[in-house]
């Protein structure tokens, strides 16, 4: 017999007949669940939840645990197909052990086979009920399988696990513009990404409850590399018709959901007498998009002077940003550069009036913003009059997308070229694409204008 045979005839596990029940460890987990409930910070809390892997880790006897930890070590070094015999193996050996079918699980999870993920999940939590790992996963396989509403019971159920109901409320919540890292949870303006049990309770521990604020792009750093000269070239010697006809031949139009040439709306503002306003639509409540989200957290000041620009297009007395609440870190960031902006004397005090939304769907409509605007309730005007014509305060008012804005400044930047040179499927220029659900990479994606589904997903 070769030398390989006969090691791997003495590292085999030795199999029993019948796999032993293994030591009932329910009392001692539910001991440690108390302890960690009432852990005094983060640190301790992880040690207590340490221990209670440990007690999932014990496998029944010698051999069920030697197969447990050669799956463990085969799924840390991405060997997933031998992980997976080796969980297969548990799972069929110790029917009445819960760490092998959410091992399993894990590894289905990973494959995509979502429906035999929710069939192994389903049997550990009947054999352990208060299993903090297979119920989160199985509030995330559930997500994956488009049973969202059934994701979130799971998800509430495992949060509300253990937790002083006097103390934390776990609520539904309405779109929180981050498709690209669902299931999410807000902790006051804490925005925890891919919710988990645990990261929630450690937040909860940690009282992190303040917004994160992303690394960006500052007004230094912007304007260490050309930022704000287009517009202040444009103040002291630029023609505003130019401007616009620079902007019809690229080809750009309105990327809030209409479409309509964007340079052509200059001109019907500023063909109407009296005060004239500048607003920009930042409310993004449209379920699955996230793109505005995306660009104002890394490069804010490119949406900001493509903003001036358009107001001194129109000779805009006031700009407003009307900024949904869902967006605590861009509500932060907005807010920080424009006083830099006042600091350098680019804007007058003021003349940026940031708004925050109240979370009100209809208000991504022009009308209904400008209502908010002023005060009222959000909702639709008639038409006509056009917001060009009545707008905000009755004045005539320029209405603007943030992702349109963006590219205006890139526009009178680089050129025409940047969108009109770029054609695919019959259509001309460039879309920013918002990607999420069951695909392997979700996120914001440029694309030509003419992409397809197929483009986006692979």
């Amino acid at each position: 017999m070769r030398l390989a045979a006969v090691l791997a005839l003495i590292a085999a596990p030795v199999w029993a007949d019948t796999c032993p029940p293994g030591q009932d460890y329910s009392a001692e987990l539910s001991a440690l669940a108390d302890q960690a409930n009432a852990a005094p910070d983060e640190r301790s809390g992880r040690a207590v939840s340490g221990k209670m892997w440990q007690l999932w880790l014990r496998a029944p006897d010698a051999a069920s645990q030697a197969v447990l930890d050669q799956g463990m070590r085969q799924r840390e070094s991405h060997d997933f197909s031998g992980a997976y015999a080796s969980f297969a193996r548990l799972a069929d050996y110790c029917p009445n052990y819960a760490e092998g079918y959410n091992q399993r699980a894990y590894i289905n999870f990973l494959r995509g086979h979502f429906a035999a993920a929710l069939v192994d999940l389903d049997a550990a939590l009947a054999l352990s009920p208060n299993h903090v790992g297979a119920q989160s996963g199985r509030a995330l396989t559930l997500l994956q399988l488009g049973r969202i509403d059934t994701a979130r019971m799971q998800l509430k159920a495992a949060l509300e696990e253990g937790l002083d109901a006097s103390k934390v409320r776990v609520l539904r919540a309405p779109c929180m513009g981050r498709c690209d890292t669902a299931p999410v949870l807000e902790l006051g303006h804490y925005h925890i990404d891919h919710a988990t049990p645990e990261k929630v309770q450690a937040a909860i521990k940690a009282n992190h409850t303040h917004a994160d604020i992303p690394e960006f792009e500052g007004f230094e750093a912007y304007k260490a590399l050309g930022g704000y000269e287009t517009l202040n070239s444009l103040r002291k010697s630029g023609n505003w018709e130019d401007v616009q006809d620079k902007i019809l031949s690229s080809g750009l139009r309105g990327l809030g959901g209409a479409g309509f040439p964007s340079g052509k709306k200059w001109g019907f503002v500023r063909s109407n007498a009296g005060s004239r306003y500048l607003a920009v639509n930042g409310d993004e409540g449209e379920p699955g998009t996230f793109k505005d989200r995306y660009y104002l957290e890394r490069t804010p000041h490119l949406f900001l002077e493509g903003m001036l620009i358009a107001a001194w297009a129109v000779e805009a007395e006031t700009c407003y940003i009307y900024m949904r609440d869902e967006y605590p870190a861009v509500l932060q960031i907005l807010a920080q550069e424009i006083s830099a902006l006042e600091g350098a004397g680019i804007i007058k005090r003021g003349y940026i009036d940031l708004r925050r939304g109240a979370g009100a769907y209809i208000c991504g409509e022009e009308s209904a913003m400008i209502e908010s605007i002023e005060g009222k309730r959000g909702l639709p005007r008639h038409r006509p009059p056009f917001v060009a014509q009545v707008g905000i305060f009755n004045q005539p008012t320029l209405v603007h997308n943030i992702e349109t804005l963006l590219w205006v400044a890139r526009v009178c930047r680089e050129g025409p070229e940047v969108l009109n040179s770029v054609e695919k499927n019959g259509r001309t220029g460039l879309r920013s694409y918002s990607v999420s659900g069951r695909v392997v990479a979700p996120g914001v994606y440029l694309l030509p204008a003419g992409s397809t589904i197929t483009d986006l997903i692979e």
